[in-house]
């Protein structure tokens, strides 16, 4: 549930989702994309804990689509950096979906058919 509705809020169909960049990417029904940062479990040394995220630390992005996010994929940014440095992940993170839109611009006109 997000912003102001009836009852103090909306509901927001999720249709896509991602784990990449210790980050949870989350796309919603009316184009919004949504990051949230994921916790590591300070001091866990068991691989299966599941890692926690604050939506209070949520990141809207300012760019999103007309329709629903259909999906996101995660891209390596510069794999010469990791094969130096096989712990570090630059990651390029897409979403797909119908149409453009930059939140920023309050005018509807930047809706963009792509």
């Amino acid at each position: 549930m997000l912003g102001t509705g009836k009852l103090g809020f909306s509901f927001v169909r999720i249709t896509a989702l991602l784990v990449s960049c210790n980050r949870l990417w989350i796309g919603t029904g009316n184009g919004v994309v949504i990051s949230v940062p994921l916790n590591d479990l300070a001091g866990s040394t068991s691989s299966k804990m599941i890692p926690r995220c604050c939506m209070a630390n949520a990141q809207l992005s300012f760019h999103g689509h007309r329709d629903a996010v259909k999906f996101f994929v995660s891209v390596p940014m510069n794999p010469e950096i990791q094969n130096q440095y096989p712990n570090k992940r630059d990651m390029l993170v897409l979403s797909g979906g119908e149409g453009y839109i930059d939140f920023r611009l309050e005018s509807t006109s930047t809706i963009t058919r792509l």
